[in-house]
């Protein structure tokens, strides 16, 4: 057999990896670290520069690209969740009226014979 290839770093020379850091743009006393897996609460996982400073917070996501996918596939998710919910609840009304509906017709037909 013979040797295997060394794995081959694919990145462009000025990009960063996890662990890389950067004076903090906000606050200036601390560092920023790289995390290629980061999880904004609001838009899902992107990699991002973070301060390490608590008082701090700042977070800046890396990729344009991703900051617009993010964002968007949000704003779908909720406008998804926001179109199962009316729909759920038009579907429970219209169930309970048709119910009501049955048990009136079921009344009158009960009193005729």
């Amino acid at each position: 057999m013979g040797a295997r290839t060394l794995f081959h770093e694919r990145r462009c020379v000025g990009r960063p990896r996890n662990g890389d850091e950067k004076p903090c743009p906000s606050c200036g006393d601390s560092a920023c670290e790289f995390n290629e897996r980061y999880r904004f609460p609001e838009a899902g996982i992107a990699p991002a520069w973070i301060c390490e400073s608590p008082q701090c917070r700042y977070r800046e996501i890396v990729r344009a690209e991703q900051r617009t996918i993010i964002g968007e596939s949000v704003r779908r998710a909720r406008a998804l969740q926001t179109r199962v919910k009316r729909r759920m609840m038009k579907i429970r009304s219209l169930t309970e009226r048709s119910r009501k509906t049955i048990a009136k017709t079921q009344g009158r037909l009960d009193k005729k014979d």
